[in-house]
């Protein structure tokens, strides 16, 4: 049987859901400016989220953590053997964006807040994951 070649370039992104666990002076992001926020937001955005990371022919369970920390946001994009700090995280309006490195490459999700979890994707290179799931707290 013949793997399509979609799937040959996204499954290896996928399986992985390609985070480096890399030292952590190593993942310490530079502090930056944060997004101007409701009280609302924050509350919002603020969570433990039980997440599928989508390809189309394959899915990976994975856990979000996103945390409000003085003015900003930090969080911490965790698979089943691996996990990965997220970098300038902000929120606005019901919008969280953020980076994070994977092992093909840097990454950019942006995921959007629903009443009951998260949507959206995660961007690394010329491929497009769709993320989405539940909040868990």
């Amino acid at each position: 049987m013949r793997i399509p070649t979609v799937f040959r370039s996204v499954a290896p992104m996928l399986f992985s859901v390609a985070i480096l666990a890399l030292p952590s002076v190593a993942n310490a992001s530079t502090p930056t400016r944060p997004a101007v926020t409701t009280d609302a937001d924050a509350k919002n955005a603020a969570g433990l989220f039980s997440l599928t990371v989508r390809a189309r022919h394959a899915e990976q369970r994975v856990d979000l953590v996103v945390e409000k920390k003085g003015d900003g946001y930090t969080g911490v994009f965790i698979t089943h053997d691996q996990q990965a700090l997220l970098e300038n995280v902000k929120v606005e309006g019901d919008i969280i964006t953020a980076s994070l490195l994977t092992n093909i490459g840097r990454g950019d999700l942006k995921l959007r807040i629903t009443n009951k979890g998260l949507v959206g994707t995660l961007h690394v290179g010329k491929g497009t994951l769709n993320v989405g799931g539940e909040r868990v707290y």
